[in-house]
């Protein structure tokens, strides 16, 4: 009787033993699964930052596209504008007015969703927004995106010859768009997401570090091979971060005859020409389109204006949307290769950059 209790002594031992084991490694499997799925979210939002780094990833030959196609691009909704009140569930035709009395221009792109695009003083912030889902009633979480053509713009007045399109400066992408996610969007919800996104792109990106980082470093210190055009950017950006000393002291190696590592195209009266800029760039208490206007005045440049650089290309939002997809699905599928079970349903999480 005694050898029977001991026996089964151990063999319970050995059951709850082995479930242990067993409940361990459910939990590692879960918390393992958890964790791939938060690496999968950390490597796209790296991935979305690099891209975001280098303009020229996505700069697309959108001013070689069919004219057709640019015009259904820049074409402007002819929408009346609506009485409405904050409670009213906005359809596609009382959203469009709305952003219109809003300050906002629409447009219709390429691929027939609606663009959004708000002018601030020296960016551009653009959303999508279309009735995919539910049709007649817009969703707006669709992209968001925070774009400025002042470096372009400031790299013309430098080099007015130039004929080359250079790149719009990305400053932010956001995949969800507004971040609204109501089947039914009612009016006062949208006033209010427009209110912080707005303010959001204003403080969430600095420029002038966007401008340093990128473009601050003289293109022949750089590691990476660099375009054609670097030059002249790096001129730009040193026009509009106001740092007056750096450019003197080019102009003066090039009164001595020393080109530095210049492409032979950057002669001295672009060195001039960006000393003016950066000049009247260090006085002024925010950098603007308005700003360069009035260089352009005082340098006796012929130039109508300059918000002809402001969001340039309709398309871009949604080729970021889609690189977004893209590396979401490549990562899903590696996870896939792996064994991991990926689940298509959307999920977030916190992670430290």
């Amino acid at each position: 009787m005694g050898i029977d209790l001991i026996g089964l002594m151990i063999v319970g031992g050995l059951f709850v033993a082995v479930l242990a084991v067993f409940i361990s490694m459910l939990i590692f499997a879960l918390y393992y699964s958890v964790f791939k799925r938060a690496r999968m979210y950390c490597r796209v939002r790296k991935e979305l930052k690099r891209v975001l780094r280098n303009d020229t990833v996505l700069e697309g030959s959108w001013e070689k596209e069919p004219a057709a196609q640019r015009m259904c691009a820049q074409e402007v909704c002819e929408e009346p504008h609506e009485d409405y009140d904050d409670d009213e569930v906005l359809t596609m035709k009382s959203a469009t007015a709305l952003l219109k009395s809003l300050g906002w221009l629409i447009e219709i792109e390429g691929r027939g969703d609606h663009l959004a695009t708000y002018y601030l003083p020296e960016r551009e912030v653009q959303i999508l927004y279309n009735d995919e889902i539910n049709r007649g009633f817009p969703q707006f979480d669709y992209g968001f995106l925070i774009v400025t053509g002042l470096l372009a713009a400031a790299c013309q007045i430098i080099d007015p010859s130039n004929s080359e399109t250079l790149p719009d400066l990305t400053l932010n992408f956001e995949a969800k768009g507004l971040e609204i996610f109501e089947e039914r969007v009612r009016a006062q919800r949208l006033k209010q997401a427009l209110n912080e996104a707005l303010k959001w792109a204003m403080k969430a990106v600095n420029l002038h570090e966007v401008l340093h980082t990128r473009y601050g470093t003289p293109p022949w210190e750089g590691d990476e091979a660099t375009g054609e055009h670097t030059a002249l950017l790096h001129l730009g950006a040193l026009a509009l971060l106001g740092d007056v000393e750096t450019l003197l002291s080019y102009r003066k190696s090039f009164a001595q005859g020393n080109r530095l590592g210049f492409e032979e195209h950057i002669e001295e009266i672009h060195l001039e020409r960006a000393v003016v800029l950066a000049e009247e760039s260090a006085k002024a208490t925010h950098l603007s389109y308005d700003l360069l206007e009035r260089v352009a005045e005082k340098l006796s440049l012929k130039v109508v204006s300059y918000q002809h650089f402001r969001a340039r290309d309709s398309e871009l939002c949604n080729k970021y949307r889609d690189y977004h997809r893209k590396c979401v699905e490549e990562m899903k599928q590696e996870l896939r290769q792996k064994g991991c079970i990926v689940c298509d349903e959307g999920g977030m999480f916190e992670a430290e950059n």
